[in-house]
């Protein structure tokens, strides 16, 4: 896992957002711990199984796995977008995203 400093226009935040390695992500794939990636964000989805509308199977069949064209291959909402927010916990390593350049996860957006 690596840290990644991110500059505002404004000015030098010190913010961070933790990087992984997709086979950093497939360690993560049971049901007491478990990852996806979406949009070349990783979350730790494991609080929400139980929760989920879909059952939990659906999710542990891709757990450690980039999971964003299943993810809106099933029509999920803006609502499921916005929600996982909570469960980012960084970002893939550069070399390994397709979506995206360094950004912060929703939910640590600085101010």
């Amino acid at each position: 896992m690596m840290e990644l400093s991110i500059e505002t226009q404004d000015k030098t935040v010190e913010s961070y957002i933790k990087l992984f390695t997709l086979n950093e992500v497939a360690d993560h794939w049971e049901y007491n711990d478990c990852w996806i990636v979406l949009r070349d964000r990783v979350y730790d989805i494991t609080p929400f199984l139980k929760e989920h509308p879909g059952g939990e199977d659906v999710i542990l069949e891709n757990a450690g796995r980039d999971v964003t064209v299943a993810f809106y291959d099933k029509g999920h909402s803006k609502d499921a977008v916005e929600m996982l927010g909570q469960y980012c916990i960084g970002m893939l390593i550069e070399s390994e995203r397709i979506y995206s350049r360094p950004t912060l996860c929703r939910k640590e957006k600085a101010t």
